[in-house]
C-alpha cells in the first residue's frame, strides 16, 4: 500500500513473516488523537502464533487507551499483557499544537529522527530504548521530547531489521518507497521484520 495521512503526518510501514506462510509477531498502530497522532510499533517476543497473539493484545489496547502520553500508555500495556509472552514496544506521541515528538521505548526497537537540513542533506538523531520486555519487567521510564520541523522524519523498526540505518532523506521522498528499500536491505532471515517510517507535515515547533 502507499503512504497514509493521519493528521500532521503521513506514514508508511513494511514488514515481512518470519516464515512465508507464518503468522507475524510484529505490528504497527497509527491513529490520531486529540493533541495530534499517536505511533506504536509492537513486536512480540519471538515468532509466530503467540507472538502475534501478544502483538495483537499492545495495539489493542494502545487503540481504545484514553491515555496521549507514552509512559502511562506503556503502563496500561504492561497489566494487558501479564497472561501474554509479552512485547516490546516503541510508542511515539506527536503533539501538532507543541511542535514536538515523545518517544518512549521499550527493548530491542530501533527509533531514528532524521531531520533535512536547509542544504537537503539528513542528520540523524538516534532515540533511547530502555531495557525490558513490556508484561514481563518494566524499568522506570524516561521519556524522550524532540521538537519537530516540517519534514523531520522518524523511522521505528523491530529487531527484524539490522541496526545501524542511516537512510539520507531530503524530505520528499515517497515513504511507501524508503519503507520497503528499508526492509529489503536491512531485514535478517530469521525472524519476524517490521518497519514504520512517518514524516511530520506541520509547521516548525
Amino acid at each position: 500500500m502507499g503512504a497514509v495521512r493521519v493528521g500532521e503526518l503521513e506514514w508508511a510501514s513494511a514488514s515481512r513473516p518470519a516464515t512465508r506462510d507464518g503468522e507475524s509477531g510484529d505490528a504497527c498502530l497509527v491513529r490520531s488523537m486529540e493533541s495530534g497522532v499517536l505511533i506504536a510499533v509492537v513486536d512480540g517476543l519471538g515468532h509466530g502464533a503467540e507472538a502475534a497473539v501478544a502483538a495483537k493484545r499492545a495495539l489493542v489496547t494502545v487503540e481504545r487507551s484514553t491515555q496521549s502520553l507514552p509512559p502511562p500508555l506503556v503502563l496500561e500495556c504492561h497489566r494487558a499483557l501479564q497472561a501474554t509472552r509479552g512485547v516490546v514496544m516503541g510508542l511515539a506521541a506527536v503533539d501538532v499544537r507543541a511542535g514536538s515528538l515523545t518517544w518512549v521505548g521499550i527493548g530491542d526497537v530501533h527509533a531514528l529522527l532524521c531531520r533535512v537540513s536547509p542544504r537537503g542533506s539528513s542528520r540523524h538523531d538516534t532515540l533511547f530504548t530502555h531495557n525490558g520486555v513490556v508484561g514481563r519487567s518494566l524499568p522506570p521510564l524516561r521519556p524522550v521530547t524532540r521538537s519537530l520541523m516540517a519534514g523531520d522524519t522518524v523511522i521505528v523498526a523491530t529487531d527484524g531489521l539490522r541496526g545501524g540505518f542511516r537512510p539520507e532523506l531530503n524530505g520528499a521522498e515517497p515513504l511507501q518507497r524508503v519503507a520497503d528499500d528499508l526492509l529489503q536491505k536491512y531485514a535478517v532471515t530469521s525472524d519476524d521484520a517490521l518497519v514504520l517510517v512517518a514524516r511530520y507535515r506541520g509547521g516548525a515547533a
